[in-house]
């Protein structure tokens, strides 16, 4: 039995977090059908690690945000546990680096294609909407048994 990761995306619409549709969604509405990468839940929020010295976007998990969107509450399953979230800009620097805009090498590729591809679908689709920043859209998610 593995560990899933549980993932959604939300973004900051007049100072409230929406979350957004997956197209993928299995399960869940809102839910992105990211998989079993341990070692993307080790970058994520320092859950499941290998053992070994990475690179992480944050070192434990952070918990749910206090805003976070309703829908997300209402997907909430008692089954799930390390809660947390990142920004889509600290994805963008921990991928790219903080030259994310010019540099073309997503380091993602190397622990989670899919992830590393949903990064990119969400610069091309949300940050071109006029006003919107990465620190507008992030990742909530939580792990299953």
């Amino acid at each position: 039995m593995g560990c899933g990761l549980h993932l959604f995306v939300e973004k900051k619409i007049n100072s409230n977090w929406r979350v957004i549709d997956s197209p993928r969604a299995l399960c869940h509405k809102y839910e992105w059908n990211i998989g079993c990468n341990y070692g993307l839940f080790d970058v994520l929020a320092g859950v499941r690690g290998c053992g070994t010295k990475v690179t992480r976007i944050s070192n434990e998990p952070r918990g749910w945000p206090e805003d976070i969107s309703q829908s997300i509450k209402d997907e909430d399953d008692t089954d799930l546990h390390s809660h947390s979230y990142v920004t889509l800009e600290e994805a963008l620097i921990f991928a790219y680096g903080d030259d994310w805009i010019n540099n073309k090498f997503n380091k993602f590729c190397f622990i989670d294609v899919t992830f590393a591809l949903l990064i990119d679908q969400l610069v091309r689709s949300e940050l071109t909407t006029p006003g919107m920043l990465p620190n507008d859209i992030r990742f909530v998610f939580a792990f299953d048994n």
